[in-house]
């Protein structure tokens, strides 16, 4: 239900650690056409990357990556595909987790259980932030909020094990889910992500 604006505080942040920065909607968020799907989004996270590469003629290793959320699992895909200079994520979660939780609420819906091992199968292992964590090789900062009530932390610190190379893991004193983060670690948070990129 996100877009673009809910990131400014983000990109200001950035901004003012002397980095430029590109936002972008995904395809049904904000003001971008098309539907937002499972096979839509990493798409759109490399094609947004591969803008800056091809379009702008900037090297990957001076490209830093950040996502937030939903954009978490999607920053970590595009880092192990595109091999950036730096990942920083906040909030990731373990996808295949929330699917095999799905599962017990479906009963005998046997079309939906279908479905389901479909995008398992197909679309999950793209997306997977454990296998892509593993495959990156730029350095890679994760972020959580101590009691975030929507993505617990359990999926950073299940990520953080199977990152390969340097991976440093931020586990937010008395924060929720972003974007409370900032506010909570208002002192903290910019110096952190700036240094780290």
């Amino acid at each position: 239900t996100g877009n673009i604006s809910s990131m400014l505080g983000y990109a200001l942040i950035l901004h003012r650690g002397g980095f430029n920065v590109l936002l972008f909607d995904y395809q049904g968020f904000g003001r971008s056409t098309g539907i937002a799907t499972a096979l839509s989004l990493p798409g759109d996270a490399v094609s947004a990357f591969d803008y800056l590469t091809k379009e702008r003629g900037i090297a990957p290793k001076d490209i830093g990556i950040f996502g937030v959320s939903l954009g978490s699992v999607l920053a970590i895909t595009v880092a192990a595909e595109r091999q950036p200079g730096a990942v920083a994520v906040e909030d990731v979660f373990v996808p295949n987790d929330h699917v095999e939780a799905m599962k017990g609420q479906l009963g005998n819906d046997l079309a939906m259980k279908i479905a389901v091992a479909g995008r398992q199968s197909v679309i999950l292992p793209r997306v997977d932030p454990l296998r892509n964590a593993a495959r990156r090789q730029c350095p890679m900062l994760l972020m959580h909020g101590e009691y975030d009530w929507l993505l617990p932390p359990r999926g950073t610190l299940k990520v953080a094990p199977s990152a390969t190379g340097i991976a440093r893991v931020w586990i937010m004193k008395g924060a929720g889910h972003a974007p409370e983060t900032l506010e909570v670690n208002d002192q903290e948070y910019a110096p952190n992500l700036n240094s780290f990129f």
